[in-house]
């Protein structure tokens, strides 16, 4: 039989490691199942800088700017896969040709068009939509061959819009990572930036949307200080350097550094390398979704500084209360750190990680079903 071919999109190569981590999970996954893969992303020298694998990559449908080589790449598919992320979201002002939402409705229109399998997996999908938005995630729910989602929000809103749709309630694919050697990532993140093993190390990882404030980052600053004073080493580092976004902040040097707080330069981290960085780290101080997920993955204690309902989402799935929110204060962020610092990973981690796990991986069952049903498979291209 004929391999069955994917074709998986989003905005892979952009600079977003999370971005990035969805797209090698989900090519992992596929493959395990005996599929093929061709990523639809923006740009493949980055995405394979990030993740060391080299796929078929073809530039992300873009009517906007005329960027219509996908086509033929769709044409030669089985399935049609929309990967992970915020990919059901609209930009501030809704429009037809642009933005996530509009993008994915164009490549399913695509996907009927052509016959094709079309799927969504692991994904979010936002509030808040547009009159616009709702018309087409509705179409895409009920029409679409698989639907997954990565959490109990997306599930409600999805479900309010088409309750006839069969969606299924599953897990982000990055928490399908291997876990990596503790004792290798720690000795290679003190040889880099000269710390002392013996010393406490915090990995704290800021966000700069477009349209988020930056207030927060004398907060961050204080605190910082506070670490220090109190003998903790702290390391910056951003898990998304497209240009307007977090590495904004190491440009415009906004944050604290001295001696005992130094950055890892934006754009100079592979996702295995950012990975490392976590799992090497007493602590994780994170206002990005990705990297506390590949913290838990990893067992490093940290504190979710959240800035939107999905990080919310996230920690109502782990069942932790306790965390922060864009509002808080030095007090609280240097109070809650050192109480990382100073016990263990709480078990409810494990079980958690491993309901997640198993959820994640549970939805490419039914995916590498898919690509069988009908004779979706050709044996002739």
């Amino acid at each position: 039989m004929t391999s069955a071919r994917y074709l998986v999109c989003g905005p892979y190569g952009s600079g977003n490691l999370g971005d990035d981590a969805i797209a090698l999970e989900i090519t992992n996954q596929i493959e395990r199942y005996g599929g093929t893969v061709h990523i639809a992303g923006i740009d493949a020298g980055n995405f394979t800088k990030s993740t060391g694998r080299k796929i078929g990559f073809v530039r992300r449908l873009d009517l906007r700017r005329l960027k219509v080589s996908l086509i033929g790449t769709l044409w030669k598919c089985d399935v049609v896969v929309i990967g992970g992320g915020e990919q059901f979201s609209e930009p501030r002002f809704p429009n037809p040709l642009w933005g996530h939402l509009a993008t994915n409705f164009q490549l399913y229109m695509l996907a009927k068009i052509f016959r094709k399998k079309f799927a969504a997996v692991g994904v979010g999908v936002s509030d808040g939509l547009s009159s616009l938005g709702r018309f087409a995630m509705r179409r895409i729910a009920l029409g679409a061959d698989f639907f997954s989602v990565r959490d109990e929000g997306s599930f409600q809103r999805l479900k309010a819009l088409a309750p006839s749709a069969d969606i299924l309630l599953s897990a982000d694919p990055a928490f399908l990572g291997e876990q990596i050697d503790r004792k290798k990532a720690r000795s290679q993140l003190c040889t880099r930036f000269k710390i002392e093993s013996s010393s406490k190390i915090v990995i704290i990882m800021p966000s700069n949307d477009k349209f988020h404030s930056l207030a927060y980052v004398e907060q961050l600053n204080t605190s910082v200080k506070k670490l220090n004073e109190a003998g903790v080493e702290v390391v910056y580092a951003v898990s998304d350097s497209q240009e307007g976004y977090d590495s904004e902040i190491f440009d415009r040097d906004l944050l604290h550094t001295s001696k005992m707080a130094r950055w890892a330069q934006p754009g100079s981290l592979s996702l295995m390398e950012l990975i490392e960085l976590i799992t090497a780290a007493d602590c994780l101080v994170s206002s990005r979704m990705h990297p506390l997920i590949f913290a838990t993955c990893q067992m490093t204690p940290f504190v979710c500084l959240s800035r939107a309902g999905k990080m919310d989402a996230l920690m109502k799935m782990l069942g932790d209360e306790n965390y922060l929110r864009m509002n808080f204060t030095p007090a609280q962020l240097v109070d809650l750190v050192m109480s990382k610092l100073n016990a263990a990973m709480s078990d409810v981690y494990v079980s958690s990680v491993g309901l997640a796990r198993a959820s994640a991986s549970a939805q490419f069952d039914n995916l590498a079903k898919l690509a069988f049903k009908e004779g979706s498979v050709s044996d002739s291209r």
